[in-house]
């Protein structure tokens, strides 16, 4: 697996990694500001009005689905839309696309165990 200089996987999983890092930085920055209520009631804001659309919520199916039919490449209009950007970014781990149904699994039951399918930090390689 490749890394840059800051020990970052390259690609799409790498350009991931990074703006999560970034976010966990920002966050402790924040906390340290804050006195723990006033950090208590700015982490807990953003929940409020949370989209429908992300694990655990009614339409997170639709968008499993959808991702599945991308990795399968047979959503067109995404290809048409994003194709660019996703040969730059380079393609899904084989270990995940070599069970596009498992990863589908993985992501409507435990979207957090796709770490073990795809090799990245804190899963097996």
């Amino acid at each position: 697996m490749r890394r840059n200089a800051h020990g970052l996987r390259l690609g799409f999983l790498g350009e991931i990694q990074k703006q999560v890092r970034k976010r966990i930085d920002q966050f402790a920055h924040i906390e340290e500001m804050l006195e723990p209520d006033n950090f208590l009631v700015f982490a807990a804001a953003p929940q409020i009005g949370t989209p429908i659309d992300h694990y655990g919520m009614p339409r997170w199916p639709s968008f499993v689905e959808a991702a599945l039919r991308r990795l399968r490449g047979k959503d067109e209009e995404f290809i048409r839309e994003w194709g660019d950007l996703m040969q730059r970014t380079g393609p899904a781990p084989d270990r995940v696309t070599a069970d596009i149904d498992a990863a589908g699994r993985l992501l409507l039951e435990s979207p957090w165990a796709l770490a073990s399918l795809s090799g990245s930090p804190g899963g097996p390689s």
